[in-house]
Order: C-alpha cells, then sequence, then structure tokens
C-alpha cells in the first residue's frame, strides 16, 4: 500500500501548472495636460453647403474693476480670455465660412450691456464667451503677483466646462443647448478633458459630460437674442494646464474643436 499513500500525498504538478498568474499591473496612460500628444486636433472639414455665418465672440471679463482671477501662474484672466479670444478669431476667419465680430479687443473696457448692444448691431448667429475657471480643494501659494497678490496652485481639479442657460423660450433653449453639447462633445473628441466635479448648487451638470446649466442666472447666459454659452477652457489654477495654454499648438487644437462643433451644431439646427 505504500506506494498508493505516497501518491495521495504527492501535490498534483498539473493543477499547479494552471494556477493563474497575477494580473499586469495598469499600464497608465498619459493623458492632457500632462501629455501634449494626448490632444488630436480634428481637420476641418467643411460641407460644400455650408453657408457663411458671423460668430459673437467675448474676451470674458475686462470690464472695469472686472479683472477676473489670477492663476496658478500669476496670470490674470482678462488678459488670457484676450490671448485666447485673439487666436479663436484668427483661426475662424481663417476658414473662410465664418464671419466674427469681437465684443472686446486691445485695451478696450466695455461694460457688459455695452457687448450686448453690440451684439444685437452685429448679425451674429451665436455668442461664445471664454473664461478661465478656478477651482480647488486644497491650494499651496505658486507665486506673488506684481501687486503683491499670492497666486495659488492645486492640480487636482483640471477640465474644461461650458456654461450654458436651459429656462426662457424654448427654441432659443434647445438652440443653447445643442451649441453648448457640441461645444463640448467636440473638444472632449480632441482630448481636452471635461471637469466632471460639483459647482454646489451654481451649475447643475447636463447629460453630457462638461455641460453644465446654469442656476445664477448669468446676465450673458440669459440675455442674448441668440444662442450663448460660456466656455471655462481650464482651471486657472492648475499649473499644467496654464502652461499648455500658454502653447500655440493647444490653442490651435482648441480652434479647431469650435470650427468642428459650430459646423455640427449648425447642421443640427438646419434639421440636417
Amino acid at each position: 500500500m505504500l506506494p498508493l499513500l505516497l501518491a495521495a500525498c504527492t501535490p498534483d504538478l498539473d493543477a499547479r501548472a494552471h494556477v493563474a498568474a497575477p494580473a499586469p499591473a495598469p499600464v497608465h496612460v498619459p493623458t492632457w495636460p500632462d501629455d501634449p500628444g494626448a490632444l488630436h486636433p480634428p481637420p476641418i472639414d467643411v460641407p460644400p453647403d455650408h453657408r457663411p455665418s458671423t460668430v459673437f465672440l467675448v474676451a470674458g471679463h475686462g470690464a472695469r474693476d472686472n479683472e477676473g482671477n489670477l492663476g496658478a501662474w500669476c496670470t490674470r484672466e482678462q488678459d488670457f480670455t484676450l490671448r485666447t479670444t485673439d487666436a479663436l478669431a484668427h483661426l475662424l476667419a481663417s476658414t473662410g465660412q465664418f464671419g466674427v465680430v469681437r465684443a472686446r479687443t486691445g485695451e478696450q473696457r466695455p461694460s457688459y450691456a455695452a457687448r450686448l448692444r453690440h451684439l444685437a448691431r452685429s448679425g451674429a448667429s451665436l455668442l461664445i464667451e471664454l473664461h478661465s475657471d478656478s477651482r480647488a480643494h486644497s491650494v499651496v501659494q505658486n507665486g506673488t503677483s506684481a501687486a503683491g497678490e499670492p497666486c495659488w496652485r492645486d492640480d487636482s481639479e483640471p477640465g474644461f466646462t461650458v456654461l450654458v442657460h436651459d429656462r426662457g423660450e424654448a427654441d432659443l433653449v434647445t438652440r443653447r443647448l445643442a451649441l453648448a453639447r457640441a461645444l463640448a462633445l467636440a473638444l472632449a473628441d480632441t482630448g481636452f478633458p471635461p471637469w466632471v466635479g460639483d459647482y454646489n448648487g451654481l451649475y447643475e451638470a447636463d447629460a453630457v459630460p462638461g455641460v453644465w446649466r446654469d442656476r445664477r442666472n448669468l446676465y450673458m447666459l440669459r440675455q442674448p437674442a441668440v444662442p450663448s454659452v460660456i466656455v471655462e477652457t481650464h482651471n486657472a489654477r492648475d499649473g499644467r494646464e496654464t502652461l499648455r495654454w500658454d502653447e500655440p499648438a493647444t490653442r490651435d487644437a482648441f480652434g479647431r474643436a469650435v470650427v468642428t462643433a459650430l459646423l455640427r451644431y449648425e447642421r443640427s439646427v438646419r434639421g440636417q
């Protein structure tokens, strides 16, 4: 019986050979803003039947006593939005398909009421206003402005948002939402991450990531007679995003995403 006892006590070598190996560690794929190569600017593909239209661009803030936030690298929001709107206006005009009217250029400091009067005279079919957001959970000081103000940094809240007002006349609300969603989808497709945090009641998340419905009753969202949105391009307190937005490649990718979104939006409102 000894051979049988030895056989009963011998481990099953075949069974051991089939024990699953430990799962490999997940591969970390860098995303934007850590990896600038994560942006994939779409080609500008204008359909042959596209009818040129006019876009009213607003560089956010820049009114009297309204300079906006102070970012991680001590950049004023009103200065950032002006530079970014300059680049977007140039790209839109270069397509030959979009006329551009600017609410604010150079050293101008028009009031928000003056901007809307300008919009009414412009013949523009929609309004896009650019801002940078200012969000954080725990900040550290990242320098001091020329005026001695602290510049705060927190890299934990990156991403864009598109703000839209969803109350009022039904057809206008439908077009506002269509514009906001087209922009958010095109930006996400390009590689810009939508922010998915919590605005604590100031805005309500839409079904499309990155779109937020205004609960503050913001003047430039509720008042225009044409569809209007505010694009918070990034978190100004995120030092990585802020540096990326100083790069021409980022502004080009953003502009191409906006062109793509506008073409999609116009097709949708024309029922095509």
